[in-house]
């Protein structure tokens, strides 16, 4: 077991700034289903 056993949370990142703010990097993820995207809407 890489981790020793231990339950983690995974976590994404999503974007990697410098110290001024400009971005390094910006995750573009890919849509499965470009017409089921998620709408906030929890019903």
């Amino acid at each position: 077991m890489a981790n020793g056993g231990f339950l983690v949370d995974p976590w994404f990142i999503s974007k990697i700034e410098n110290d001024q703010g400009g971005v390094i990097f910006e995750a573009k993820p890919k849509v499965a289903l470009p017409g089921m995207r998620y709408s906030g809407d929890l019903r």
